[in-house]
């Protein structure tokens, strides 16, 4: 896991030992400068969390293409650059649906500080008592 990934030894080790002993938190926060692989690490991370107990494979392309059902990447939008209200409570909604065809829904928040304040009230209840079969990766 995260063999792919160059650098970021520390964090590797953490976040395969996390896997490995299944604590692994329901919601993260990849934090860091522009460029250093947090989109990756997230991807990667998904891919475990969709298998699931039962090591499932996942399809990596579909990770990468963002076809896959249950995992669902958010962006910021429109002219000002920001997450707004209506993308983050139709996520509200799918934390709390079953997974489609995985173990598990992952949701990848980029630019998590790009947030309209009501979109970040909104979700802050949701972040601290997701699904169990969901998780949230905010970067």
């Amino acid at each position: 896991m995260f063999e792919e990934i160059l650098g970021n030894e520390l964090i590797k080790t953490h976040l395969q030992r996390a896997c490995q002993t299944g604590n692994i938190a329901n919601t993260l926060l990849f934090l860091g400068p522009e460029g250093i692989g947090k989109g990756l690490f997230a991807l990667e991370l998904a891919a475990f969390l969709m298998a699931g107990a039962e090591k499932k494979l996942v399809n990596k392309a579909r990770l990468q293409n963002n076809s896959h059902p249950d995992l669902h990447i958010y962006q910021p939008e429109g002219k000002n650059g920001m997450h707004n209200i209506a993308s983050i409570r139709e996520m509200i909604e799918q934390v709390f649906l079953e997974p489609f065809e995985a173990a598990a829904k992952v949701f990848i928040i980029h630019d998590a500080e790009r947030m309209l304040p009501a979109s970040a009230n909104a979700l802050l209840k949701t972040l601290e008592e997701p699904s169990m079969d969901s998780y949230l990766i905010l970067l």
